[in-house]
């Protein structure tokens, strides 16, 4: 089946609603100078969606408080404003914090990961060489953490990202994309990378609704919807209730609605 959250998900970025605090999927496209593709209508729905509890480990979630503290309330704060340039500063501020956070504990995982956070947000609220350099300078820190621990779910999910954003990239921009970017890593960017990386962030840190997020766009785009379907309700699941996350709620219960609207028509036509 071929759908078109495609066009979903460049709508959600010409519109500046950042899903996620790791801010890779819409950065590519805006900082090569990239146009939005075609539009489609999405279906009116209503923002209170029943999910059944998910009979996986994600249940225990409800009693773990994810992204606390003055770093988060920076990053999410950014990511939920449609001013990304008003939030320059203090991103710069949390990266100058982060950086030296991390270049005074070299072999402590958690101090790098923080600090490639930083950068993924620095990366989302700037624009054009900054934007790029910034990304550039946030693969080498997946790159480095991924040494000391290749196990590691935040990044592995970074790089899925970034595998996933160069890879919507059309063949021109995807070239000039991994030559600006570093090449080795990102020339050899392919969904099904994304999809792999992707996954084992998702099963490393369930409790992370980013995670499922990105996982179910990939789904989509690799014409799995019924897997999409899935993670899109672990994500409803995980943000019910939580304010501070009502953008990425908001999508990822409009996406699911076309999700479920697309899936019926195809249901009804393979009855005919």
């Amino acid at each position: 089946m071929r759908t078109t959250h495609r066009d979903s998900a460049d709508n959600d970025r010409e519109a500046h609603f950042h899903h996620s605090f790791f801010f890779l999927c819409g950065f590519l496209p805006l900082a090569l100078g990239g146009t939005p593709a075609g539009t489609r209508a999405q279906l009116p729905v209503s923002p209170l969606v029943l999910i059944q509890p998910p009979q996986i480990p994600m249940m225990e979630c409800m009693s773990q408080p994810l992204h606390q503290g003055p770093l988060w309330d920076t990053v999410l704060g950014a990511m939920a404003s449609e001013d990304q340039k008003s939030w320059r500063p203090s991103v710069r501020a949390l990266e100058d914090s982060m950086a030296v956070q991390a270049a005074l504990a070299p072999l402590d995982i958690e101090s790098q990961f923080l600090y490639a956070v930083a950068l993924g947000a620095r990366t989302d609220v700037e624009g054009g060489r900054t934007q790029i350099r910034k990304a550039s300078e946030l693969l080498a820190q997946l790159e480095l953490i991924l040494e000391m621990d290749p196990g590691h779910p935040g990044a592995m999910h970074l790089m899925g990202r970034l595998n996933a954003a160069v890879m919507r990239l059309g063949r021109f921009k995807r070239f000039i994309a991994t030559k600006i970017l570093g090449g080795g890593t990102l020339s050899s960017a392919s969904w099904e990378k994304a999809r792999l990386l992707l996954t084992a962030g998702e099963e490393g840190e369930p409790c992370v609704p980013d995670h499922h997020y990105e996982l179910a766009r990939v789904h989509i785009e690799t014409d799995s919807p019924r897997e999409a379907r899935r993670e899109l309700e672990h994500v409803i699941f995980l943000l019910a209730g939580n304010p501070r996350r009502s953008t990425l709620a908001g999508k990822a219960t409009r996406l699911l609605a076309q999700l479920e609207f697309d899936l019926a028509e195809e249901d009804s036509d393979e009855t005919r």
